[in-house]
Order: structure tokens, then sequence, then C-alpha cells
């Protein structure tokens, strides 16, 4: 019986070995739906990380254009400039140019001022002969006042010296 027994240990055995494999084989079933899980979840990150790095990237994108632009303005902006600079230098040496007729035009000034001061000096002496003229004209105008009213009464007289002649020539024939 020793065969038999060991046929028999062989077939426990066998079919020992076959629950294990059953069980290796569920808990590789296990192992690999656990892994393909895993798998799924590391591409699932790896697919988000990667629309965040396009959406990151594109950002980028965007901010690399506002700063192109930016840059193109300030390029404008340092042209413009730059023009604006040299019309100031030319405006400068033009200032200077005019500096140097200051001297020039100290003197004329200078000329300019006693002129005026004796036009002021003139003017104040126009100014006394005006009212030495008003004076005059107002003693003139009472002279003219006193003449018009000599002149009333020789009218006056003359008028009654007419009437007299007139009655006198009405008398002689």
């Amino acid at each position: 019986m020793n065969e038999a027994e060991d046929i028999e240990k062989v077939v426990q055995r066998l079919a020992q070995i076959k629950e294990e494999l059953l069980e290796m084989k569920v808990e590789s079933n296990y192992i690999r739906n656990k892994t393909n899980n895993m798998i799924r979840a590391v591409f699932f990150v790896i697919g988000v990380f990667a629309l965040i790095n396009f959406y990151f990237v594109t950002g980028v994108a965007q901010e690399a254009k506002v700063t192109v632009s930016s840059m193109v303005d300030m390029y404008t902006n340092f042209g413009e400039m730059s023009e604006r600079m040299s019309q100031i230098r030319q405006h400068v040496e033009s200032m200077g140019e005019n500096v140097k007729t200051m001297p020039i035009m100290v003197e004329q000034m200078k000329g300019m001022s006693e002129y005026m001061a004796t036009m002021h000096t003139d003017v104040s002496g126009m100014g006394d002969k005006m009212v030495e003229m008003e004076t005059s004209v107002n003693s003139m105008n009472q002279d003219i006042d006193e003449m018009s009213k000599r002149f009333h009464n020789l009218n006056y007289s003359m008028e009654h010296m007419v009437r007299d002649v007139n009655e006198m020539s009405k008398i002689v024939p």
C-alpha cells in the first residue's frame, strides 16, 4: 500500500497545489486588478499634470506675447524719446547760441532804459505843459465868456440904437 498511499499523497499534494494555484490565481488577479487600477491612476495623474502643464504653457505663451508686445511698445517709445532728445539737444544748442547774444541784448536794454528815462522825463514835461495849456484854455474860456457877454450887451445896445435911428428917420422927412 505504499504505492497507493504515495499516489494518494501525490493526489492530495496535487489537490493542495491546485488549491494553492487557485489561491495564487485569485491573488494574482487581485494584484493584477490593483496594478491595472494603479496604472490607470498613474496615467490619470500624468494626464492631469499634462493638462495643467498645457494650461501653464498656454499662460506662459500669452505672457510671452504680452511681453513681446510691451517690448515693441518700449522700443517704439525709446525711438520717440530718442527723437525728442535730439530735438531737446537742438533747442539747448539754440539756447546756447541765444545766450551768446545776451551781452548785446543787455547793452541794448540799457540803451532802451536810458531812452525810456528820457521819454519819461519828456512825458512828464508834456504833462506839465498840458497843465499849463489847460490853465491857459480855462483863462481863454473865461475871456471868451466875457467877450460873449460884452457882444451880447453890444447887440442889445445896437438894437436900441437901430430902433432909435428908425424912430428918428420917421421924424425926419
